[in-house]
């Protein structure tokens, strides 16, 4: 814009000289007889035409440069385009055609689609499901005209298929009348992003020490797990180490320690990818059970469990280990995580109160002798 307007202001002084031409021109011819207006008149006409081939020839030129200058521009934006790794993007509203910068194969290692309804096909199925009717809004004008969404691209057909998290930012172009004519927008891949955000979510709900679920963790995911439609029966336990205080007293708080890595260890071997297990605080665990769908079962389980921990042996600590569990069974027991964790604590007590070594479901005696173990140095 600047240029054109320099031009033009070049192209003043020759326009002001072709219409002195023309004004002398005519005041001669008023002057003058016939013979020499004629002369007047085409000398006149030669100045004028020099003066107006000038400036035809000054505007073709600045014209010409601009064109130079802009395909220029366009290829200085096409080169960094390519350079970069965000994908730009146009779709066409009118024959629903993509046009994908060149640098899409390289940064998703495949072939760009070339319609609206090819790229909906690369999307991960939920994100297909959750973004398609506010795209199809926004190109209809019935939304907003710019949305940004956090995307699952795929980026290689195996099994499974591998998708790539991508960041998209997209604007609608609208013509003089209002209408939309096409969405512009770009892709950004995300997936350091995403893995940075997933390694700070897994260590907030990661207990330190020992490596389970944390409370936080344990909590959210046993709440999730009852929220799920598809549920099916379950049970809650809640694991206390016995004489842990004695443990931590008598060999340190480092053999406190050890015992508890062990005693995760051993829970994660025991349970399975099914289950949720997790250190709720000090020396007490908890884990959901699924499956658990009779009070047999889950006794079954919990005698397992208990003789394994009695064999358990911890570096340092001498004597038998011992936990005493309670457990509460869903749905018979409560459907919440409040009231199931109420009746698993109130099992837990009863438990504890019978001495070390037992186990009691809620609502029920203890279903195991209660077995005395003995620490010593």
């Amino acid at each position: 814009m600047v240029e054109r307007r320099r031009v033009w202001l070049r192209l003043v002084p020759m326009a002001l000289l072709l219409l002195a031409a023309l004004i002398l021109a005519v005041h001669s011819a008023a002057q003058a007889g016939a013979s020499d207006a004629a002369g007047i008149r085409a000398a006149a006409a030669a100045v004028a035409a020099l003066a107006l081939a000038m400036c035809v020839a000054r505007m073709r030129h600045a014209f010409r440069g601009d064109a130079l200058g802009l395909t220029w521009s366009e290829e200085r934006y096409r080169m960094l385009a390519e350079a970069s790794d965000e994908v730009f993007f146009e779709f066409s509203l009118r024959d629903g055609s993509l046009t994908v910068s060149n640098n899409f194969a390289r940064v998703y290692g495949r072939a760009p689609a070339r319609s609206f309804g090819e790229f909906l096909k690369m999307l991960h199925p939920e994100d297909r499901e959750r973004y398609e009717p506010r795209w199809r809004a926004l190109a209809s004008g019935a939304d907003c005209a710019h949305m940004v969404a956090d995307i699952r691209l795929l980026s290689s057909e195996g099994d499974p298929p591998r998708y790539t998290w991508c960041r998209m930012r997209m604007r609608a172009l609208e013509d003089g009348r209002g209408r939309r004519r096409a969405v512009i927008g770009k892709l950004a891949d995300i997936s350091q992003e995403r893995l940075n955000c997933e390694r700070l979510e897994r260590k907030a709900r990661t207990d330190q020490l020992t490596g389970l679920l944390n409370r936080a963790g344990l909590e959210e995911a046993i709440r999730r797990r009852l929220a799920d439609r598809r549920r099916s029966p379950c049970a809650i336990a809640i694991l206390d180490v016995d004489a842990f205080k004695e443990i931590n007293d008598h060999y340190g708080h480092d053999a406190g320690d050890r015992v508890l890595r062990a005693l995760s260890n051993l829970l994660s071997a025991q349970f399975r990818e099914t289950d949720f297990v997790g250190r709720f605080g000090g020396d007490e665990f908890m884990a959901l059970i699924d499956g658990a769908d009779s009070r047999e079962k889950l006794e079954q389980a919990l005698q397992r469990l208990r003789a394994e921990i009695e064999g358990l042996c911890v570096p340092g600590v001498r004597g038998k280990l011992s936990a005493s569990i309670g457990a509460a069974l869903y749905p018979s027991a409560g459907d919440s995580f409040e009231a199931l964790y109420k009746c698993a604590d109130v099992a837990l007590y009863e438990a504890k109160r019978s001495g070390r070594s037992g186990f009691k479901l809620y609502g029920r005696r203890a279903q195991s002798a209660v077995k005395t173990t003995n620490i010593s140095a």
